[in-house]
């Protein structure tokens, strides 16, 4: 998953004036390596101001931008290019509207910017847009966009009565592209409600969902299987697997084709009335992770 990001020719500068061929850890290098692992959001409008600022204020750098430029625009992953956008008017400053225009258009309205200037940070408290400076960027620390969808995340401590609605949200980041799906819950009936408000609200429709789970008194397999057969689960292609005792019950786990994300309460992290329940959500590709097997389970019929 890449975050889309606008970024300011203020940061593309301190890559360059910063890198060390040397030293893999200096400001430089990590700001570049966090714009690679980024999508970079282009338009004609913004190329042009920022190869108006390297050839008049920063020509030592141009070579390097332009070399950077070529290695984004040829690489999907790397960038996205849009098309028409609202403009937006509120600083006298055509730079600074484009940077804003363009951030206000993106999901999370993540600006990269060193810019210090009232009119403008006006503007940016206006459209709620999410302005990181280097300091900011480089602190793996700071609670921000970046550092939230940053993997490895482990242990992230969801609070009780945050908002249900935000951390579906924020969840949906790493499922919303995915189509297969592997579910370890013993209590995902129990808990279908949520299951289907905050979790499949962003699984593709169609997408593969296999159901690792128990049968608790009073449930029955046939209600069990008619359950996620019937409207409005059967948006989804379901195929469910009853574990028959609870000492092979594993930690919650949900595994995906990218990633696997654990959630120890399972889907009771969402609570009631879109107030959270406390609990601990790790988020990891699933390539990294060593004990994938599934519990001994049979097919439900």
């Amino acid at each position: 998953m890449r975050i889309e990001i606008t970024t300011c020719h203020s940061i593309i500068a301190q890559c360059f004036d910063n890198l060390d061929q040397i030293n893999p850890f200096s400001s430089g290098n990590v700001l570049l390596e966090e714009l690679y692992k980024r999508k970079l959001i282009i338009h004609d409008d913004l190329v042009n101001e920022y190869i108006d600022y390297f050839q008049k204020v920063r020509p030592d750098l141009l070579d390097f931008f332009m070399s950077f430029y070529n290695i984004i625009v040829t690489q999907q992953d790397y960038s996205k290019f849009i098309g028409p956008y609202n403009k937006i008017n509120d600083t006298n400053n055509n730079y600074y509207d484009i940077l804003l225009s363009i951030s206000n258009k993106t999901p999370d309205k993540i600006l990269l910017s060193d810019i210090t200037d009232g009119n403008f940070d006006q503007a940016i408290n206006k459209y709620s847009i999410c302005k990181l400076n280097t300091s900011r960027i480089l602190d793996r620390n700071d609670d921000n966009l970046l550092n939230n969808y940053r993997l490895p995340i482990i242990r992230k401590v969801i609070k009780s009565n945050e908002s249900s609605t935000k951390i579906s949200k924020w969840l949906s980041r790493f499922i919303s592209d995915e189509n297969n799906f592997v579910i370890v819950d013993n209590y995902l009936y129990e808990n279908r409600n949520l299951f289907l408000r905050y979790f499949l609200k962003y699984v593709k429709v169609g997408a593969n969902i296999d159901i690792y789970t128990m049968i608790h008194h009073p449930n029955t397999m046939h209600n069990l299987i008619n359950t996620f057969k019937s409207p409005p689960f059967n948006k989804w292609n379901f195929k469910i697997y009853t574990i028959g005792s609870k000492k092979d019950q594993h930690a919650r786990d949900i595994f995906t084709d990218k990633y696997y994300i654990e959630i120890d309460k399972g889907m009771k992290v969402f609570g009631q009335g879109d107030k959270t329940h406390q609990a601990n959500i790790t988020i990891t590709y699933k390539d990294n992770i060593q004990d994938n097997n599934l519990p001994p389970s049979v097919v439900a019929k």
